[in-house]
């Protein structure tokens, strides 16, 4: 019987540890023609004017978007468990993955500068859990605290 038990929790982590290595597919968002999904495991940070009115205000900075796409790409270089999967130097974009801390679930995190008159930048941020129905609100958080950390060093620059 404890035999039977222990062999079927190995099963268990075995099936979920092969879970958290599988590929996943992410198609990028449309920030012009956004549409939420139907689950509520992701936060979006939008200027208005984007993103059919959906998500959080975006900030404005006071910088030229060639500027916040560089602090932008440092401040995501420097998270944990984070890796850039892709970057567009002339769009001003960039996806990147980061992964859960002990399951290494991944959650894809979808950046786009834009520019604004007078020399003004703004982002809009996506990030959405790839794996789970809810995301127990740690993609606010993820998006919020990257938000603070680029305003933080911008403002010390």
């Amino acid at each position: 019987m404890i035999f039977l038990l222990e062999m079927t929790l190995f099963i268990i982590i075995l099936c979920m540890l092969g879970l958290c290595s599988c590929s996943y597919y992410y198609k990028p968002v449309s920030w012009s023609a956004f549409n939420p999904p139907r689950t509520p495991n992701y936060f979006l940070v939008c200027p208005e004017a984007f993103c059919n009115d959906y998500g959080h205000p975006a900030p404005k900075f006071s910088i030229p978007i060639e500027d916040l796409f560089s602090e932008v790409i440092r401040v995501v270089s420097l998270q944990p468990r984070t890796k850039i999967i892709s970057q567009d130097p002339d769009t001003k974009s960039l996806i990147a993955v980061q992964r859960t801390p002990l399951l290494r679930f991944p959650d894809v995190i979808q950046i786009q500068m834009v520019s604004l008159p007078n020399k003004h930048s703004s982002i809009l941020l996506y990030s959405k859990s790839v794996y789970g129905h809810y995301d127990f609100g740690v993609n606010q958080s993820r998006c919020l605290d990257w938000l603070e950390k680029i305003q933080k060093n911008l403002m010390k620059a």
